[in-house]
């Protein structure tokens, strides 16, 4: 079991028994919990693509693995999610939302393992628009510290 497979669980366990309407339910800025999990769903989407763009160009001095990227966490930094990974409101319900995150967090450990096993993850980046160049595992990483940003938020919003 990896990082990812833990995150999702703990989404899952914060959700089991929650009524439907509450799934629906807006806060402050318009996003319900299945926009979270929409939103999560997009990002992890976005990383696995990220991991692999990392992986295929060169290695790059720009990286710097030893870079601390705690910050993610913090609730009280708002970043706006840009267009590509806004809430569209594709999830019906639960159901949706837990299909199409068990696809993209799959993506995320399998793209990361395989390239794990293909090179140094840890000197092939991809620019993050809010972050700038990322290592292959800093994309990972990252992923999964906004994975536990918003789980957070979810905590919140029951």
């Amino acid at each position: 079991m990896d990082l990812y497979d833990v995150t999702h669980r703990a989404i899952w366990a914060t959700l089991d028994g929650m009524p439907a309407e509450a799934l629906h339910r807006a806060n402050a800025d318009g996003w319900s919990i299945l926009h979270v999990l929409e939103h999560i769903e997009l990002f992890e989407r976005r990383t696995a693509v990220a991991i692999a763009e990392a992986m295929a160009a060169p290695p790059t001095a720009e990286v710097d693995p030893a870079r601390d990227l705690s910050f993610a966490l913090v609730r009280t930094v708002r970043l706006r999610a840009p267009e590509p990974i806004r809430p569209q409101g594709r999830f019906a319900g639960l159901a949706d939302a837990q299909e199409a995150l068990r696809a993209s967090g799959d993506a995320v450990s399998h793209t990361f393992a395989a390239a794990a096993v293909a090179g140094d993850v840890d000197r092939h980046g991809s620019r993050h628009g809010a972050f700038g160049m990322l290592s292959a595992r800093q994309w990972y990483d990252v992923a999964v510290l906004h994975v536990i940003r918003h789980l957070h938020q979810i905590h919140e919003m029951r």
